[in-house]
């Protein structure tokens, strides 16, 4: 159920039922090998050497392999000056004793214990280095207690300088062709006998910096562009642990406001029509916007308006078109990230019924025994030119026939004669 090194040799089965001859197997021969050790036991490595009291660090949850110890004493450099080291193990208030099959006691003067579960369970477990051979000699140094504590290896901690406000709720904003520095930062409770590792990447996976050991760990984004915008992650992994722990933060780049477009282009069109406006832009953070007419700002408590702004546009709707919504449209945008931006403007002609002519007369000079001639003054042209003047004439006196008629004068004229009128009749 739990291999490990006093499991190594050679295996087989025999079989027996009482009817001659019994059989035996081929002997398999199985090596159990000890390897990937949370504290290396490798003299050459300063990291392995335990030389003093101590915690040792272990992810008792997730890491399988055993632990090797090996404790030295005497001179750092003279290995071998106290060759006598003894270790007392205490796990879960109890002594194990040499004989125990989760404790392997090597030849080189190193302990490996298996964990997690069949020894360092919980925290507070107890390694005890004693070395005989110092105490005789009155050395202060003749014993070492290593205690177990569990590892804490937490996701990285993250930070920024040149952002607006720092990281809020996992987002930093910056302005564009800013500069911003990210710091990721352990948050572990074991840097020594676990080595850190650090990178960050982007949110497609690729690597943006060499790996580095030494917390902080920066990403540097010179001149900032909006395509900068992203989201980026640290990653943090301690050596020897299989586990893999990430920060992530959102870099949101702000930039000021522009105008894309504007429709309609300048637009003539009849009374009575409904005339929307779409104003569309890029910005970030979205802008506030302002439609105006004739250089003023549009009176938004006007029923005949109706304004609805998005994200990335705005539409101006005049339900009803009359003479007094003609006049030059625009609208200004602003997000509070300088310069803030301005259409071009929009001319719009409604168009309404031409005024009725006024001032008309018809001079008595000009009147003959079957015809007169009638002069007037155009009204308003209601935004388009006169096509023509209509005039109808009825006969109030002396009925006789032809008494009422009707003359259509072309163009933008203001007189006419009519004839084929009777003498001695009044007319209207």
């Amino acid at each position: 159920t739990f291999a490990n090194i006093n499991y190594s040799g050679v295996y087989g089965c025999s079989i027996n039922n009482g009817i001659p001859p019994s059989d035996v197997s081929n002997g398999v021969n199985i090596i159990v090998n000890v390897q990937g050790c949370s504290q290396l036991c490798d003299v050459a490595n300063p990291r392995g050497r335990i030389t003093g009291n101590t915690n040792l660090f272990l992810d008792l949850n997730n890491n399988p392999d055993p632990v090797c110890i090996r404790c030295f004493f005497g001179d750092f450099n003279d290995l071998d000056l106290y060759s006598d080291t003894t270790y007392l193990i205490t796990s879960n208030g109890s002594n194990l004793s040499p004989s125990d099959p989760n404790v392997i006691f090597n030849s080189n003067g190193s302990v490996i214990v298996n964990v997690p579960g069949a020894v360092f369970d919980s925290s507070g477990d107890v390694v005890n280095c004693h070395s005989a051979m110092a105490e005789a000699e009155g050395r202060e140094d003749f014993e070492y207690i290593i205690t177990i504590e569990p590892l804490v290896f937490l996701d990285p901690l993250l930070s920024a300088v040149g952002g607006v406000d720092g990281i809020v709720n996992g987002t930093v904003e910056v302005v564009e062709g800013s500069d911003l520095t990210l710091s990721c930062d352990g948050n572990s409770n074991n840097t020594a006998s676990l080595e850190p590792i650090y990178q960050w990447f982007d949110d497609s996976g690729n690597d943006l910096t060499v790996i580095a050991n030494e917390p902080p760990h920066n990403l540097v984004l010179n001149d900032i562009s909006r395509d900068t915008s992203g989201e980026y992650v640290c990653r943090n992994t301690l050596d020897d642990n299989p586990e893999v722990r990430m920060t992530s933060v959102e870099v949101n780049v702000l930039y000021p406001p522009k105008v894309l477009s504007i429709t309609p282009e300048n637009t003539t069109l009849i009374e009575g029509y409904i005339l929307t406006f779409n104003c569309s832009y890029d910005a970030n953070p979205a802008p506030n916007v302002t439609w105006g007419q004739n250089m003023s700002s549009i009176d938004t408590s006007d029923p005949n308006f109706n304004i609805v702004t998005e994200e990335t546009y705005s539409l101006l709707e005049v339900t009803f078109a009359n003479i007094n919504y003609s006049g030059v449209y625009g609208c200004s945008i602003d997000n509070g990230i300088p310069p803030s931006d301005g259409s071009n403007g929009v001319n719009i002609i409604v168009q309404v019924a031409p005024d009725p002519v006024f001032d008309l007369t018809a001079p008595s000079n000009d009147i003959t025994s079957d015809s007169i001639k009638l002069a007037w003054t155009l009204g308003f042209d209601g935004n388009a030119d006169i096509t023509g003047v209509n005039i109808t004439y009825i006969a109030t006196s002396n009925f006789a026939s032809p008494h009422s008629g009707f003359e259509m004068v072309s163009g933008q004229r203001t007189e006419a004669i009519i004839e084929d009128l009777q003498p001695l009749t009044t007319y209207e």
